[in-house]
Parts: structure tokens; sequence; C-alpha cells
């Protein structure tokens, strides 16, 4: 079970993630099932070793708050309150949205891990 907060009108949980033996907890991931990738902000990353490199593929992704480059890359383990997943592909990128996060958890993440969201209780089972 995953304890959920709403800080401007918006969902937020904390995730750990983890690459060659380094974790990281982030406490400003949002939790949005309307992004269908999963995107974390490139100098959070790079605590624990995760750079862009000259053979990562590139792409645009688009949104409400507009359009980015991001890099895409394997994550060895992403850990959300003990459900986990192993080598997940995300995006990287800068995420000036106007709203300060770590990262994005997106509905990729979310339905491979078969999540349940329950807004009245702010908790994912």
């Amino acid at each position: 079970m995953i304890e959920l907060r709403v800080e401007k009108g918006l969902l937020f949980c904390d995730i750990m993630v983890k690459n060659d033996e380094k974790q990281l907890k982030m406490t400003n991931v949002l939790v949005d099932t309307g992004s269908a990738g999963t995107i974390f902000k490139t100098e959070i990353l790079e605590e624990i070793g995760i750079r862009q490199e000259p053979s990562d593929p590139l792409e645009v992704i688009r949104g409400v708050g507009g359009s980015e480059f991001v890099f895409i890359k394997i994550i060895e383990e992403i850990e959300i309150d003990g459900m986990k997943v192993n080598e997940f592909q995300v995006e990287v990128g800068a995420m000036d949205y106007g709203i300060e996060m770590d990262g994005i958890i997106g509905l990729d993440i979310s339905m491979k891990l078969g999540v349940k969201i329950d807004l009245g209780e702010l908790k994912i089972f």
C-alpha cells in the first residue's frame, strides 16, 4: 500500500530508484495516469550515476505543458512501497513544467504493477 498526498491539487508519492548498487529515494513524484510514460528529472538521476550517453535514444514528448526532448534509459529497479519493477524503460529530461517534482509515475508503470488507486483513502494498492 502506497500513501499518497495531495499537493497543489495533484497526487504525489515517494519511490526508490536503484542502479549499479546505488539507490535514491525520491520524495516528490507525481502519480499521473494521464501520462503514458514514466519520466524522471535529469539532475536527480545524476545523483546515482545515470547520465545521458551518446548511444541513448532521444525522443520528443508532448503533453499539456508543451513538448520536451528526453533521452531513454533502462532503470535497474524502481520500487514503490514494496512493489518493484526491474529493467524498466523511462524517459529522462529537464521536466521544466512550472511545478517542482522529481519525476512522474505514468500509466506504463501503473499498469505493469497492476495498481489500484483509492482516491477516498489516498492510497495505491
